[in-house]
């Protein structure tokens, strides 16, 4: 079953719009860090049309099972994040986090945790078992954040064979709803 709509006490997660286009690009590209991480320096308005449109899917993906979501603050409904989400990649039982960005002003507030502790609640009550993301290798940050977030089991790790500042690694987490999310 596909997760719609997540909501919090501080956050609403919607379906994100053509009408949200400009602020989505300008989240993407407040993740300074970016080029460091992964060679791409920031996002265009093409990303995110193709997202609304044809979403970014996996192989043998299909776009009903995929979401683009705005985070938005209850209270002044500002778009502070952005949550790509598919449902049932790798298998029917799993939702693979493809993006989440939370805008480097609204950062260390606790968005992320709400976020992902509504996203694990929600996919369990709908039937999901675990939830994975790609992280890369130097985003210490992420890794911390997701470790700390009960994403502590390795799926697989792939990248470049070399190591250098030009080269990059991603390593996928996954969290088991049953047991591993901190809740």
């Amino acid at each position: 079953m596909m997760i719609s709509k997540l909501e919090t006490v501080n956050l609403k997660i919607e379906k994100a719009t053509f009408d949200d286009l400009e602020r989505l690009v300008e989240i993407q590209n407040s993740w300074e860090e970016q080029k460091i991480l992964t060679g791409e320096s920031g996002a265009d308005e093409s990303y995110f049309q193709q997202a609304l449109t044809s979403g970014h899917l996996p192989p043998n993906g299909k776009k009903e099972n995929y979401r683009i979501y705005t985070i938005r603050s209850q209270m002044t409904n500002e778009i502070c994040g952005i949550l790509e989400i598919y449902h049932g990649y790798p298998d029917e039982t799993t939702i693979w986090i493809g993006q989440f960005v939370i805008d480097k002003n609204h950062q260390k507030r606790g968005i992320g945790k709400e976020v992902i502790d509504e996203l694990c609640s929600q996919a369990r009550k709908n039937g999901f078992s675990r939830i994975g993301i790609g992280v890369h290798l130097k985003n210490w940050p992420a890794l911390r954040f997701w470790s700390a977030n009960g994403f502590d089991k390795i799926r697989n790790i792939s990248g470049d064979k070399e190591y250098g500042a030009n080269h990059f690694s991603v390593i996928s987490l996954e969290c088991n709803l049953e047991n591993d999310c901190y809740l």
